[in-house]
């Protein structure tokens, strides 16, 4: 089997890569909608995102079960914040407890597995 790479742009639709990731695309909004704890790590939010900023509004709507919210990366600033005020808007309306880690992706995930031992 040969594999190939679709890198999908952000843009308002995702139509670029049409069928090949429409399936992700709806798994996605399936995993949002019913997840207790999301943990978004490294993703900018690029506000040119319309799809992904509308999936995730969607999908967040839609779940009664979210608890956490976990947002790891190393920009987590004032202006991070404030390009995600519609993402932590939602989350605080529906009372889900937000943490933020101002880490690399490797750091956090080497933090986490901090008391873990391989066999």
């Amino acid at each position: 089997m040969q594999y190939s790479f679709v890198i999908e742009p952000p843009t308002i639709d995702k139509m670029y890569a049409g069928h090949i990731l429409s399936a992700i695309w709806a798994r996605t909004y399936d995993s949002l909608a019913s997840a207790s704890h999301i943990i978004v790590i490294g993703y900018s939010f690029p506000e040119n995102d319309g799809y992904v900023k509308h999936l995730i509004m969607a999908s967040l709507a839609d779940n009664d079960s979210l608890k956490e919210a976990t947002i790891v990366d190393p920009c987590c600033d004032d202006s991070y914040k404030s390009r995600i005020k519609w993402l932590l808007d939602l989350l605080k309306a529906k009372k889900v407890s937000i943490t933020f880690c101002q880490q690399t992706a490797k750091d956090w995930i080497e933090n986490q597995m901090t008391g873990f031992t391989t066999s």
